[in-house]
């Protein structure tokens, strides 16, 4: 475990010289900005500066303003499927375990490698609707630093987890293809259909615990506490079944 630092630099290393990665990342702010639009669309009385003013001037606008960060994490988990089923798919995986032949290390790097590259998406999403924010609202938005501060820390943590968990998942699954249609498939269409037939459940979703965990200071904090609860289980089950079944695989 001694290596496991130069481990994580090596990882973040693929991640960040892979043309995906940025693509995904430009998508997610993309997506969270096309939110942010549609949210004043919604929001606003008008779009002149009066309508403009007056939704600045509301209690939670920080938040409300920040909060579309969330629809970009899907993208981060994207990353963490891709920087695992990469390594088989341009067959690297070999190469990666002649330097460093115990997995498990190979594994957790790449999960804090990508939990780290989450948090750095997450900082970009917000800080740039943050400035399209300002920029829309033309400085009459004040910066609340406690009610802005709780949604970065939870956006973060919710990007952080959602990373991992991709990671976890390329790992166990191996394919790149089928691990992007599963994420996909759950993302829109499982998790909408189980909380719609049982909405008790939908907390324990990755989906809607991501975006529980980005809600921190307008939730209670006894559902915050399950969201993240549920986001670490499932990244714990997914990457101890990744090191115990995929991990084992001849990589030959």
């Amino acid at each position: 475990m001694r290596h496991l630092p130069r481990l994580i630099q090596a990882e973040l290393l693929k991640a960040f010289t892979v043309r995906s990665t940025w693509g995904l990342v430009i998508a997610g702010i993309a997506l969270a900005m096309l939110n942010l639009a549609v949210l004043l669309l919604l929001t606003a009385p008008s779009l002149d500066a009066d309508g403009l003013a007056f939704v600045a001037g509301q209690p939670d606008a920080q938040a409300l303003v920040l909060g579309p960060a969330s629809q970009a994490a899907l993208f981060a988990m994207l990353i963490g499927v891709i920087a695992s089923t990469g390594e088989i798919r341009h067959r690297t995986w070999s190469t990666t375990l002649l330097i460093t032949p115990r997995r498990w290390p190979v594994l957790l790097a790449k999960v804090k490698a990508m939990a780290l590259v989450g948090i750095l998406m997450a900082l970009a999403s917000l800080l740039v609707l943050e400035v399209v924010a300002q920029i829309a609202f033309r400085g009459q938005m004040a910066i609340d630093f406690s009610a802005g501060g709780l949604t970065v820390l939870g956006t973060c943590l919710a990007f952080a987890c959602y990373a991992a968990l991709g990671a976890c998942l390329g790992a166990l699954v191996r394919g790149q293809v089928a691990a992007i249609v599963i994420v996909l498939v759950s993302s829109f269409a499982l998790e909408p259909l189980v909380g719609l037939i049982w909405p008790d459940y939908a907390t324990w979703l990755p989906g809607s615990a991501v975006s529980l965990v980005s809600s921190l200071g307008t939730i209670e904090g006894s559902v915050f506490m399950q969201a993240v609860g549920a986001l670490i289980v499932w990244v714990l089950v997914t990457g101890v079944g990744a090191g115990t079944t995929s991990l084992r695989r001849d990589v030959t």
